[in-house]
């Protein structure tokens, strides 16, 4: 459901809203008068706000269902998507299309409502599609260079940035896919997999060329390389030069600088140097191979520090959210539902030396083929589902400073710190006889679930707790003389935690 607000005096102003989106909305971008809004399973759905009738009014749609991750809007008619299944494709609306759309006079279904494909009456074309290979949560359209064209950027679940970019003129256009074509069939994958099919593995390369297949003219044999250049009416050398052209066309050394405000005592200043190399066309972003890290205590010490990480986490993690707590500590969540807190020890140092011979830093013989000191895991909790942010945050004036996470399926959730020592004994034993007199309808043991990944540490379920007022008065009764309370204050106990942090 599509829902706007108006901003009222002490409140927010529910004005108008639409049900017509089948599942949860995971996108909503803006432009002009239109609205895109992208449904987690249905691809996008194209909106217009009609200020006089107060409406909002669906007049275009996919026609393809897609499962969103990301999305970005390219110009008034045009947006970017990706789905969970790794592809990226460009969605635009026709010349011909009209947002103006009117409601049927009867009054009893909208003209939209009686669309094509059980959806709008008006359909997006797409305009290119591209499989990835890899789940997209980022797309972001920006210019690489000064005065450049605007190219379009895109990062991954397993941390992988690419880039599609623009043809600037159709010469350009006919040479790459010419040479993608002869690539395909003279440089075959090791696999033996068609490579045609692979890009097309959801739906049907449109509109693309692959950088990476063409980038690798330079690695063939040098006969195969002058039968390829003979073919497209040039040398080997022309190919080559041709390539170089392009990668060098979207290369930009970026200097940012970066202030951390530890305390009132410490500064210190960042400067990474990070040089980006686009590899070629259509497809991706090669990194240089060094990053340099500049770590300035004071002006009278300078010390360089290569970019691997001194101290590492014990547990390898799929990465997806992560929020500092405090100067020692970091919350983690990654793509498989845990949740969790870091904290290095009271003894770690990260005034870390380099070894006297010059070869390797001590660091680099740690543990676990990783640093010398492992960060500590504080609490761990399996949520379910895939956290993409963590947040710091009160939620009351003056309260303690709360976890706030979202899913990748809409949910928002709450981590709060006991206050007292008292209270988490007493929410601990609720838990553990809820375990026990509550049991999931599927019969899963409920510490074994949120102990699918890691085992549940120091972090209680108050979703399972908060099931105590639906139990029957006698296991209400029960499970409260257990705690030394009546039924009633274990329900006033809920409450105030409820509503302590409630806005």
């Amino acid at each position: 459901m599509l829902r706007l607000y108006d901003l009222g005096k002490k409140k927010l102003l529910r004005k108008c809203e639409n049900k017509h989106i089948p599942n949860g909305i995971v996108s909503i971008q803006a432009i002009g008068k239109r609205i895109y809004c992208a449904d987690i399973q249905e691809s996008v759905f194209m909106v217009r706000y009609k200020r006089a009738e107060n409406q909002l009014i669906i007049f275009a749609d996919d026609t393809h269902p897609k499962w969103i991750s990301a999305t970005c809007i390219l110009d008034y008619d045009s947006i970017a998507t990706a789905d969970k299944f790794g592809n990226v494709s460009i969605l635009r609306l026709p010349s011909n299309v009209t947002d103006d759309v009117e409601e049927d006079p009867t009054g009893n279904k909208a003209l939209w409502d009686r669309g094509l494909l059980n959806g709008a009456s008006q359909k997006a074309g797409t305009v290119a599609t591209f499989h990835i290979g890899e789940t997209v949560t980022m797309l972001q359209k920006t210019t690489l260079i000064p005065g450049g064209s605007e190219s379009l950027i895109y990062a991954t679940l397993s941390g992988t940035i690419g880039v599609l970019v623009p043809f600037t003129s159709h010469d350009d256009h006919d040479f790459f896919q010419h040479l993608e074509m002869h690539m395909r069939s003279e440089n075959a994958p090791l696999g033996g997999r068609d490579h045609l099919s692979y890009r097309s593995y959801y739906f049907p390369v449109k509109n693309v060329i692959d950088g990476d297949l063409c980038e690798q003219y330079n690695a063939l044999e040098p006969q195969k390389q002058r039968s390829i250049a003979q073919d497209l009416d040039k040398t080997a050398a022309e190919v080559s030069k041709k390539l170089e052209d392009v990668r060098t066309r979207y290369r930009q050394k970026i200097d940012i600088d970066l202030k951390i405000h530890i305390d009132k005592k410490n500064d210190i200043d960042l400067k990474i140097d990070i040089d980006l190399k686009i590899n070629i066309d259509l497809n991706s972003i090669c990194i240089d191979k060094k990053i340099d890290i500049y770590k300035k205590k004071s002006e009278s010490t300078k010390k360089l520090i290569s970019a691997k990480k001194s101290i590492y986490d014990t547990h390898p993690k799929w990465i997806s959210a992560t929020c500092i707590l405090d100067y020692d500590s970091i919350a983690t969540a990654d793509n498989f539902g845990n949740v969790s807190i870091l904290r290095l020890p009271s003894n770690v140092t990260d005034d870390v030396e380099e070894d006297p011979t010059g070869n390797k830093a001590l660091w680099d013989r740690g543990l676990l083929n990783g640093a010398s000191q492992k960060a500590g895991t504080v609490a761990t909790f399996h949520i379910g589902e895939t956290v993409t942010m963590l947040q710091k945050t009160t939620l009351i004036p003056g309260g303690s400073e709360s976890l706030i996470y979202a899913t990748l399926s809409g949910t928002i959730g709450v981590l709060v710190p006991f206050t007292s020592h008292d209270d988490h004994d007493f929410f601990q034993h609720l838990e553990m006889h809820m375990r026990s007199e509550n049991a999931p309808l599927g019969g899963r043991d409920h510490l074994s679930y949120r102990s699918y990944y890691f085992p549940v540490k120091n972090v209680i379920d108050g979703d399972l707790c908060e099931q105590y007022n639906a139990l029957e008065p006698q296991k209400q009764r029960s499970i409260a003389q257990d705690l030394d309370k009546t039924a009633a204050e274990v329900s006033k106990k809920l409450e105030d935690v409820r509503t302590r942090y409630a806005f």
